[in-house]
Parts: structure tokens; sequence; C-alpha cells
């Protein structure tokens, strides 16, 4: 009875480290939805003012900015406040909206080690359907980045050496913003960089359900964006009223190819991927604030967005797929809001697994 006893004794002991293990594990895997170990700055960096349409849209990849060029629009750089050399996120806003309202995106991104650039385009005073102007502009960005990102960086970090890592720069896009990374991806307008990855947060590719605007970015067939590099989209269920059934991010992912992942939150909205409080010009705020239905508040799923980014990135860039793998679970309460079933476009034999 005694052996017994012990042995019930021994079990129990293994079963509570078990269990301390599982929660210390499932904490640090969940903490990518929880700032990281970096602190950032956040640094507005004011742009020559040249607008639409004086961007060229080349066909081919042309030369780099020269040295001590400014960028050709403002820019909010968020960075970590730590010598290093990061990864590379260019982040495009949606339709007429400002980079001031992604500030805690860019913050959290850039806590995990990346350098993220996002770029101020169309606003309300040079509104066009037609995108293409905006890519050539975001094109424009990138090739600004050579030979000035590192220099820039020097004069926000004096002290330090923070440097930019032009072999690993991903694309992201928010709504309209989306369609613009994706003209990037897919070539639209080149750049004299390449990429490794791609985001699209609640992508869009035209203001009509089934209708795109010029120019075209989803080839309407499954897996025709064959983009030599990962895919990441971001969807909100109730974002359908600003990002149309047939152009939106169920679009994207059924029109993208291995490999690529699919998170949708179905209580959540188009604009929920913003600050909690919007800073800027009335008309702006009003847009962002009362166009589109959103969820109870911005928070979680700004925070999921963050941290499922994170997730995709440092599985893509530093073969690190613990977290992502997590996610791809679905477990209850790891991610900060509800999620449908999580989808994934695989390779070879999965090909057609979505």
């Amino acid at each position: 009875m005694e052996h017994r006893s012990e042995r019930l004794w021994q079990q129990l002991q293994i079963a509570v480290v078990f269990i301390f293990v599982v929660i210390q594990t499932s904490q640090a895997v969940d903490d990518i939805y929880s700032p990281g170990r970096y602190d950032v700055v956040v640094q507005d960096v004011s742009g020559s003012g040249n607008w639409f349409p004086n961007f060229k849209c080349r066909d081919s990849p042309g030369s780099p900015k020269p040295a001590g060029t400014s960028p050709a629009n403002r820019l909010l750089i968020s960075a970590p406040n730590a010598s290093g050399t990061y990864p590379v996120i260019q982040l495009h806003h949606g339709f007429t909206l400002r980079i001031d309202f992604y500030s805690q995106l860019l913050e959290h991104l850039a806590t995990y080690g990346y350098i993220v650039v996002a770029p101020q385009a169309m606003d309300l005073v040079n509104i066009n359907p037609n995108a293409k102007d905006e890519i050539a502009q975001a094109a424009d960005t990138l090739d600004w980045y050579p030979n000035n990102l590192e220099a820039k960086l020097a004069e926000i970090f004096p002290n330090l050496d923070v440097k930019p890592d032009l072999e690993k720069v991903i694309l992201a896009g928010h709504s309209r913003g989306g369609k613009v990374a994706f003209g990037l991806a897919t070539g639209v307008c080149k750049s004299v960089l390449s990429f490794a990855g791609i985001v699209g947060l609640d992508p869009v590719d035209g203001g009509q359900p089934y209708q795109q605007t010029q120019p075209p970015i989803l080839p309407n067939k499954p897996f025709g964006l064959d983009l030599p590099f990962p895919t990441l989209i971001v969807g909100s269920g109730l974002g359908k009223w600003c990002a149309p059934a047939g152009v939106n991010h169920d679009a994207f992912f059924n029109n993208s190819a291995p490999l690529a992942y699919h998170f949708v939150a179905p209580e959540y909205g188009h604009m929920d991927f913003l600050d909690d409080k919007l800073n800027g010009p009335f008309q702006y705020v009003l847009i962002a604030d009362h166009t589109c239905w959103n969820g109870p508040s911005r928070g979680p799923f700004r925070t999921f967005t963050g941290g499922i980014m994170v997730a995709f990135l440092d599985s893509i860039l530093f073969n690190n797929g613990e977290f992502l793998d997590r996610a791809l679970m679905n477990i209850p309460d790891a991610a900060p809001v509800k999620l449908d079933t999580p989808q994934v476009t695989k390779f070879i034999s999965e090909y057609a697994v979505a």
C-alpha cells in the first residue's frame, strides 16, 4: 500500500511538472501578442513633396536613388532602439488613410526586431481610382533604401549602429495598400530590391463586388498569384462593406500559390488594424472611424495582427515556426481574438489544399 501511495505521489509530481511546462511554453509562445524585447523609436521623416503623377512606373528595375536624396514623400519609421541589423517591412496604408493611424502596429512589429517604414501615399486631395501611381511611388520608396535608409537611421540613432537588412524586405499593406503591395510583388512597377514575403491586411482589389479597379491585381484563378515568396493574408469577418466579396481577403488567399496562410477574425472589421485613438485632420479620422463596420474595440485585432505577422516573419526569415504552428492549431485562448479555422496552401503533394 505504501509503495502504491509512493508511485501515485511520483505520478502526481510528474503531472504537475508537465502542466507547468505546458503553461510556461504556451505563455512563451503566446507572448508574440505582447510587446517584444526591444524599446522602439518612431520617427516622422519629411519627404520632398513629390506627388502623382511624377513617379515613373518601370517595367524593369532602374537604379537606386543617389545618396543624400530625400524620400519623395513623408515616411513614418519605427525601429528598435538597439544596435543591430534588422529586416525591413514596408507597410502601405489604406484608402485615403494616414500613416499616423498605424503607429501602434508599427511599434509592435519593431519591438520584435524589425524596421518598419510606412510611406504616406494618396490623400483626399489626389484621389484616383487607378492605383498605378501609388504602386510607382511605393517602388520609388524602395529604390530610396539602398543609398539612404541606413544614413537616415544613423540620424535617428546617432549613438547606435542600426542597419537595415535589404536582403530581407517584406511588403505589407492594408485595404488598398494591400493592392499596392501585391502590385509591387507581381511586378506592375519594378523596384531595384527583391522581396522575402508579403502580408495583406484585409486587402482590396476594387470597390465593387467582383469588379477590380485598375490595375487589376487578382488573376481570378487558383494559385494565380504565383509569387516566389510566402504570403500571409489577415481578414476581417465584418469588413465586407469596405472589402467586398470577390476582391477581398478571401479572393487574395484563393488566388495565392504556396506557401500561403489565411487568418480571419469573424467579429472584427476593416479598420480594426488602426490605433485605438486616431490623431489627424478631422476628415481623415471621420473616414477611418465611421465608414466601415468594426468590432467592439480595435486593440485585440490589432494585437493579433502584430503577433501573427511576427510569427509569419520569424518562420520564413529565421526558420522559427513555433509561433506560427501554434497559431495554425487555433488553440482556444491562444490568440486575443476568436478566429475562423486558419487556412494554409502548401507545396507539392498538398498544392491543391486550401
